[in-house]
């Protein structure tokens, strides 16, 4: 198997004890099976202390959480007593790869790390260069896929990274432009039309595009923000700062993003694109996806309005990545909204775009 991955994930580790925040506390922590029967036969006071929080009575092993909803096997320094007794070989797989993600298709797997892990997020935000890393691996089952269909959207998504980098465009121009690629796309992929696809470039009408004035955009952007109200929220009070962050939108108009604001909305972008637009190989909607890049990219700015303190890009990318990346009914409802919510039609992202 071929693994490619961008080259700042390699470069990803856990900050441990220097995190401000832990992914072992809030979460429900999967126990695989070979971890688990090997948790079962672990001797001395660390497996004592393993098996008695254990949950077996689901569909499968769980780590009884506390009050606080804490994982039993943190310290009080937010640090596991399994890796400092025994090592990372003996903590579960779900411990062990977050926050990595992976796309298997065919014979290539695609990887990355994802954003509700702030390490991984300052990476994401901060990467100059955007080069891939390939690696030759032989552990993975390959998994079977529309061949055609995956060479189109390969090209697909090197064509939306062109349109992501072109210098000639603000940021939100060229939004517009994948978007109007994105839909050509979605048509040539339904009608089963890979190899003539070949769209004009959308770089040029993208930049005429013009919707609306200021507070129609901002009445739109408010409103794509709400979309995001019928999430189910593992935090409340986020739920509720992004209602307080739609209502202030409404009412006074976000800055259009200055040059920094545009390098790490570009890279979040470019990230949202990287990990989900490649997915459209099993569902054969890669407008879906594209619009999923473009609602949480613009949410995160939203929320930081235009901070130039990278920390704060950091904590409201990490927020939300919570809330609608690690939800798989989240994402799929975005996925559905994307075609049957109004505030997330191309006319009206256009207009948020103005």
């Amino acid at each position: 198997m071929r693994y490619e991955c961008p080259e700042y994930v390699l470069r990803f580790k856990c900050s441990a004890d220097k995190c401000t925040d832990n992914c072992c506390i809030g979460w429900e922590i999967g126990i695989d099976g070979e971890t688990s029967e090997k948790y079962k036969r672990m001797s001395g006071a660390l497996g004592e202390k393993i098996r008695k929080n254990l949950d077996t009575g689901g569909t499968y092993c769980t780590f009884l959480l506390g009050d606080d909803r804490r994982c039993p096997m943190l310290d009080e320094n937010n640090l596991c007593e399994i890796i400092k007794q025994r090592g990372e070989c003996d903590i579960c797989e779900i411990c062990r790869e977050h926050p990595r993600f992976y796309n298997v298709l065919e014979d290539r797997v695609e990887w990355g790390v994802g954003l509700s892990c702030e390490e991984a997020a300052r990476l994401i935000l901060e990467c100059e260069q955007s080069t891939s890393v390939r690696t030759e691996r032989e552990d993975a089952a390959s998994v079977p896929c529309d061949g055609e269909l995956l060479a189109l959207l390969l090209f697909a998504r090197g064509r939306i990274y062109g349109l992501l980098e072109n210098s000639d465009l603000r940021f939100n121009d060229r939004i517009k432009a994948i978007l109007i690629y994105a839909e050509a796309l979605n048509d040539a992929v339904f009608e089963g039309n890979y190899k003539c696809f070949s769209p004009e470039d959308p770089s040029k009408s993208a930049r005429k595009l013009n919707t609306g004035g200021v507070f129609r955009a901002s009445s739109a952007y408010a409103d794509m923000i709400r979309t995001l109200d019928s999430l189910e929220f593992l935090d409340t009070e986020f739920k509720e700062r992004l209602r307080r962050v739609a209502h202030d939108i409404s009412n006074s108009p976000l800055p259009y993003p200055d040059k920094s604001s545009e390098a790490r909305l570009t890279r979040l972008f470019r990230y949202f694109v990287y990990r989900y637009f490649i997915t459209a190989v099993f569902d054969s909607d890669p407008l879906s996806k594209v619009k999923l890049a473009i609602v949480l990219t613009l949410t995160v700015h939203a929320l930081t309005k235009n901070s130039e303190s990278t920390d704060e890009w950091v904590i409201a990318a990490k927020a939300l990545s919570k809330e609608a990346e690690y939800n798989e009914e989240n994402l799929e409802l975005i996925f559905e909204m994307a075609y049957t919510e109004p505030s997330l039609s191309k006319d009206s992202l256009f207009t948020a775009l103005t």
